[in-house]
């Protein structure tokens, strides 16, 4: 965890930098650009909705297979409010 907190600067950093980069293109509306962030947003929506349904398998049926990937399904599934925006 605490070696996480180290690196949040360079991950606040290739954020903006991606973020930086965005911009420009979503403007003027170029297509390579629109088609990459919607292939981006299809990748990670769909892994987020996907853990979610595992999850949502995994506590309906109540087995003990699911102990061991519930809290990455959970990690997983919390990006979805993410997506929303």
């Amino acid at each position: 965890m605490n070696r996480l907190l180290k690196l949040r600067p360079l991950f606040l950093g290739a954020a903006a930098l991606g973020l930086a980069v965005l911009l420009p293109g979503l403007f003027r509306r170029d297509a390579a650009v629109l088609h990459g962030y919607l292939i981006g947003f299809l990748y990670w929506a769909g892994l987020s909705i996907g853990a979610l349904g595992v999850l949502m398998v995994n506590h309906t049926a109540g087995g003990r297979w699911g102990i061991v990937i519930r809290r990455p399904l959970e990690s997983a599934a919390s990006v979805l409010p993410l997506c929303a925006l």
